[in-house]
C-alpha cells in the first residue's frame, strides 16, 4: 500500500438502548494515552440513552441521534463524522483499555502495509470481572485464510485505515447480517492484505443478556446469511488473495459449524449442538467422533451441562 501510517485516530460508538452501559465505553475512550476523537451514534434508543450522553458528555464526543435501522448502518454515519486516518468501532457495552490507541498506531508505524491493527482481549461480566482471555488472538500476522478456518479471531475494536474503510464502502448494512457485519469486513480487509496483532491485551468484552448475539439461535441464522453474502457478493475480492475461493468457503463452513456446535452447547439447546457438530463434520458421526473439537461438543451435548460441569469437577 505504501502509505503513510495513520496520525490522528477516531472511535466510534454506536448505541441502543445502552444507558446503563455507555458510559463506561466513552470512559475508556477518554482515558487514552493517545486520546481519539469520540464520536457517539444513537441507533433511536428508546431509553433515556440520548438525555443521559448530552448530560454527561455532550461537550466532549461528537454525538448524533439517529432514527433506528442497524449497527453496521450506524457504524458507517458514525464513520462520516470523522476526518481522522485511523478508525476504531467500539461497541457500547465493552471497553477499551488505556494503551489501546497508543497500541494501534505504533503497530500502524512498524506494519503500514497490513490491512488491520489489532490486539488482543479478555471477556468480563456485566461489572468488569475478568471470565478469562478470548481464545485464538495471538500475536503476528493474521492472514484470510486463517482468519476464516477461524484459527485467528479479530477482535473489534481493531484499528482500520479511513481511506481503505471508505474505499470498501464501510459495514454492510443489512438487518439479516447484523452480528456479523464486522466479520464480512474484516475477510474483506484480510483480503486485501494481511493483518498483524500486538501481544498487549487492551480489549475488555462484556457479556451479558442482553448482547446482540446471545442467542444461539440467532447467530446461527447471522452465521449463515453472512458467509453466503460474503462467498457470493464478494467472490472477486476473495480470488484476489491468492486461495481457491471453493477452498476458503469449505474452511469457513467448517469453522462456522465447530463454532456453532460449542454456541449452542453453551446456549444448552443440546440437539442443536449435535446438528453442528455433525454439519461440520458432512453428516458423519464417526468425523465428528475423529475431530476432538467436534467430539467435545459432542459428548457434552448428550451428557448434558450439569453432569458436564459435575465430571469437571474431578480433575
Amino acid at each position: 500500500m505504501n502509505e503513510a501510517a495513520p496520525r490522528t485516530a477516531a472511535v466510534i460508538i454506536p448505541t441502543y438502548n445502552r444507558v446503563d452501559m455507555v458510559g463506561d465505553a466513552i470512559e475508556s475512550c477518554r482515558c487514552q494515552t493517545v486520546r481519539p476523537e469520540i464520536v457517539v451514534v444513537d441507533d433511536g434508543s428508546t431509553d433515556d440513552t440520548v438525555e443521559y450522553i448530552r448530560a454527561h458528555f455532550n461537550r466532549e464526543v461528537t454525538f448524533v441521534a439517529r432514527e433506528n435501522t442497524e449497527r453496521g448502518a450506524a457504524r458507517n454515519a458514525g464513520a462520516a463524522m470523522t476526518d481522522a486516518e485511523l478508525l476504531v468501532f467500539l461497541d457500547a457495552d465493552d471497553r477499551l483499555r488505556p494503551r489501546h490507541i497508543e497500541t494501534l498506531l505504533s503497530l500502524s508505524r512498524t506494519h503500514p502495509d497490513a490491512s488491520l491493527w489489532a490486539t488482543g482481549g479478555v471477556e468480563v461480566d456485566r461489572g468488569f470481572q475478568p471470565i478469562g482471555r478470548l481464545g485464538r488472538t495471538e500475536p503476528g500476522p493474521i492472514t484470510l485464510e486463517d482468519f476464516l478456518g477461524g484459527e485467528q479471531a479479530v477482535l473489534l475494536p481493531f484499528g482500520v485505515r479511513a481511506s481503505m474503510f471508505r474505499e470498501l464502502g464501510g459495514f454492510v448494512e443489512a438487518r439479516e447480517l447484523m452480528g456479523s457485519e464486522d466479520w464480512i469486513l474484516t475477510a474483506r480487509l484480510l483480503a486485501r492484505a494481511d493483518g498483524i496483532r500486538s501481544d498487549r491485551v487492551t480489549i475488555e468484552k462484556r457479556t451479558h443478556d442482553d448482547n446482540t448475539m446471545s442467542a444461539s439461535g440467532g447467530m446461527e441464522r447471522s452465521m449463515r446469511a453472512s458467509r453466503a453474502h460474503l462467498f457470493d457478493r464478494y467472490r472477486e475480492e476473495l480470488t484476489g488473495s491468492g486461495t481457491r475461493v471453493d477452498a476458503l468457503r469449505d474452511r469457513a463452513q467448517y469453522a462456522m459449524w465447530r463454532n456453532l456446535a460449542a454456541t449452542h452447547y453453551g446456549a444448552g439447546a443440546m440437539r442443536d449442538a449435535r446438528r453442528a457438530a455433525r454439519a461440520a463434520a458432512d453428516g458423519s458421526v464417526l468425523r465428528v467422533l475423529s475431530d476432538p473439537d467436534l467430539r467435545r461438543s459432542w459428548v457434552r451435548s448428550w451428557l448434558g451441562a450439569p453432569l458436564t460441569r459435575w465430571l469437571r469437577s474431578f480433575r
